[in-house]
C-alpha cells in the first residue's frame, strides 16, 4: 500500500457510526474514502454526490461480500499468500523505518530554500571535464596537462563523456545542476587551474574551470520548486550515508578486504564457498551467497575499476538489507499500525485473487463458434478507420510559408524542402515523415488535413513550433480486419464476458445469503459532508 495511504487506513480503524453493515461487519466513512481512492488513484474528490457516495458504498459491499467468502474459503491460510504477506511485512517495516529515519529527518524548509535562492542563484560556471573509464587512464592523463598537454584536445581525443564533442565544455552551470560532490571541486578551482582525479558516477574525472559570471537572480517563484528538488535530493542522500554509518556502528559491521576477481567468484560459485566476505553483529554474508546475487557475465564487461567498485557496491548493499532488518525489528516495525494496515490491504488483494482464479472464474474457455459469433456481432470493433500518411515542412515565418508554396506549385520537390528547410530537425531527417495518422489522434488545428486528397499540400496552419504545410502523401481506407487475424481479440473479449457473467452470477448468490443493513441516515450525512 503506498504510504500515502496509510493515514486513511489508520482512519478507517477509528470508531464511527457504520453507513452498512455485512453479516454484521462494519463499513465506515473513513473506510468508504479509502477504497474509493484505492480505486481511483488517491482521488476522493469524485464522492461528491448522494449517488455517487451510494454506488461507492455498493461497489464496497460487493467486495467486502468476496473477501468474507474468501476468509469462509480458508483462503487467508493459503501457503502462497502467507509466505507472500511474511516478506511484505518485513519490507513494510524497513519502508517504515527509512520513512523515519530518511524522508522525515531529510525534510527540506522554507529556510534553506530561501537561503540557497540568495547565496547560490546569481552565478553561473563554464568548466571542462575530461572523463575515463580507468583511475591509471586518468592518472596519465593529468601528468600531461600538468605537463602542459592541451586540454581541450585530450578531451576531444580521450574523453569517453558527451561533453568529449565539444572539447570537454560545460556551459552555464549553476549551483544545483551537477552533483553536489562534483560542485564542491569544480566551482571553488581558480580559473584555468585544474582538479585532481576525482570518481564520479561517469567515471574518473578532470575539471578545469573556464570561467564564472555574475547573472540576475531568477524570479524567487519560478527558482524555488527547483531548489527545494534539488536541497530534498541532497539531504536525502546525506542522511542515508548517515544513517547507514549509524547502522554499521550499532551492528558491528565488517567488511574484510576482499581482492575481488571474476576467476576467484567464478570458482566460489563450482564450489559453494563459504568464505566470510562481510558480517554484523547476528549474521554473515558468504562468498557462495553474495555470488548467487551477482550477474557475473555483466560483471565480466565492466573496466576492473568499475569490476571492484560494482562489488563493493553489492556486498554493502546486501549488508545493508540485513542490518535494516534487524533494525526494523528491533524497534518492533513489523507490529506498527502503518505496517499492519499495508499488510492487511495486500492479504485482501491477495485473496481476491486467488478467489476469482481458483474459484469464480475457473473452468471458463471458449470456443471457436463462440469468437466467430463475437467477431460477426461486433464488426465495428474490428475495423481499422481510414488514416493518413502525412509529411510536413515546418518555417518560422507565414511569408516563407507562403513562398514555400509557390516553390512546391512551381514543382520543387516536397521531400527536398522538407529535407533542406524545414525547421523540426526529426521530420526533417526523414524529408518530412510523419507516418499515419487517424483522425482521432490528429490535433485539432490539423483537422483541415482531413478534407485533403491524396498528394495534395494544405497550410500553412500555425503552432508554436511555426507555420506547417502540411502534405497527404497517402489515404488508406478504412478496413475490416479477417477474423484469423484477430481470432486471439475476440477470445480474449468473450472470455471476459464470461468473466463478467460468472462474477455477476456468485454475487448474486453472496448477496442472496448474506444480510446488509443500510444506515441511510449515515449515508445522507456522509454524502453533506463530501458535497461541494
Amino acid at each position: 500500500m503506498p504510504s500515502a495511504l496509510f493515514p486513511l487506513a489508520l482512519a478507517a480503524l477509528a470508531t464511527a457510526a457504520p453507513l452498512a453493515t455485512i453479516n454484521q461487519a462494519p463499513i465506515t466513512g473513513p473506510q468508504l474514502v479509502a477504497e474509493f481512492q484505492l480505486r481511483h488513484g488517491g482521488a476522493a474528490k469524485f464522492l461528491s454526490t448522494d449517488a455517487e457516495c451510494r454506488m461507492a458504498l455498493e461497489a464496497v459491499i460487493d467486495r467486502r461480500l468476496f473477501l468474507q467468502e474468501a476468509r469462509r474459503l480458508g483462503l487467508a491460510a493459503d501457503p502462497a499468500i502467507v509466505a507472500a504477506l511474511k516478506e511484505l511485512a518485513q519490507q513494510a517495516a524497513v519502508d517504515q523505518l527509512y520513512k523515519v529515519e530518511l524522508t522525515d529527518k531529510a525534510r527540506v524548509i522554507d529556510a534553506e530554500v530561501q537561503h540557497f535562492f540568495e547565496t547560490r542563484t546569481e552565478e553561473l560556471f563554464t568548466v571542462r571535464q575530461l572523463v575515463t573509464r580507468t583511475r591509471p587512464e586518468a592518472d596519465a592523463l593529468l601528468q600531461q596537462l600538468i605537463a602542459g598537454a592541451d586540454f581541450e584536445k585530450l578531451a576531444r581525443e580521450k574523453s569517453i563523456a558527451h561533453s568529449s564533442v565539444s572539447s570537454g565544455k560545460l556551459g552555464n552551470l549553476g549551483w544545483g545542476s551537477m552533483p553536489a560532490a562534483w560542485e564542491e571541486v569544480a566551482y571553488h578551482l581558480e580559473k584555468g587551474k585544474l582538479s585532481g582525479v576525482i570518481h564520479t558516477p561517469e567515471g574518473f574525472e578532470i575539471l578545469r574551470l573556464e570561467q564564472s559570471q555574475q547573472v540576475p537572480r531568477p524570479e524567487y517563484a519560478r527558482a524555488e520548486p527547483q531548489i527545494r528538488a534539488v536541497l530534498g535530493s541532497r539531504k536525502l542522500e546525506a542522511r542515508r550515508a548517515a544513517f547507514h554509518r549509524e547502522l554499521w556502528v550499532k551492528y558491528a559491521v565488517k567488511e574484510p578486504k576482499i581482492e575481488w576477481s571474476l576467476a576467484a567468484l567464478r570458482a566460489a560459485v563450482a564450489s559453494r564457498a563459504t568464505t566470510e566476505v562481510g558480517s554484523w553483529a547476528g549474521g554473515t554474508l558468504s562468498m557462495s551467497s553474495f555470488v548467487d546475487r551477482l550477474d557475473l557475465d555483466r560483471a565480466a564487461k565492466l573496466p576492473p575499476d568499475h569490476q571492484r567498485e560494482e562489488l563493493e557496491n553489492l556486498r554493502h548493499e546486501l549488508i545493508r538489507q540485513q542490518v535494516a532488518n534487524l533494525e526494523a525489528s528491533a524497534r518492533k516495525l513489523p507490529t506498527a499500525p502503518e505496517v499492519q494496515a499495508a499488510v492487511e490491504a495486500r492479504r485482501n488483494q491477495l485473496m481476491e485473487e486467488k478467489l476469482f482464479d481458483a474459484w469464480v472464474f475457473k473452468g471458463i474457455t471458449t470456443t471457436s463458434e463462440e469468437e466467430r459469433k463475437y467477431y460477426d456481432t461486433h464488426l465495428p470493433d474490428f475495423t481499422t478507420p481510414e488514416r493518413r500518411h502525412l509529411q510536413q515542412i515546418v518555417v518560422p515565418t507565414e511569408e516563407k510559408a507562403r513562398a514555400t508554396l509557390k516553390k512546391l506549385a512551381a514543382g520543387a520537390k516536397f521531400e527536398s524542402l522538407a529535407r533542406t528547410i524545414s525547421s523540426d530537425p526529426e521530420s526533417a531527417k526523414r524529408e518530412g515523415d510523419l507516418g499515419w495518422v487517424i483522425e482521432a489522434k490528429l490535433p485539432p488545428e490539423f483537422s483541415p488535413v482531413l478534407k485533403l486528397r491524396a498528394g495534395e499540400v494544405g497550410g500553412p496552419i500555425r503552432t508554436n513550433l511555426g507555420f506547417h504545410l502540411i502534405k497527404v502523401a497517402e489515404i488508406g481506407a478504412e478496413a475490416l480486419l479477417p477474423f484469423e487475424q484477430v481470432k486471439d481479440e475476440a477470445a480474449r473479449a468473450v472470455r471476459r464476458q464470461k468473466m463478467e457473467e460468472k462474477r455477476a452470477a456468485w454475487l448474486r448468490k453472496l448477496r442472496a445469503a448474506a444480510v446488509i443493513a443500510i444506515n441511510e441516515a449515515e449515508v445522507q450525512a456522509f454524502a453533506r459532508e463530501h458535497a461541494f
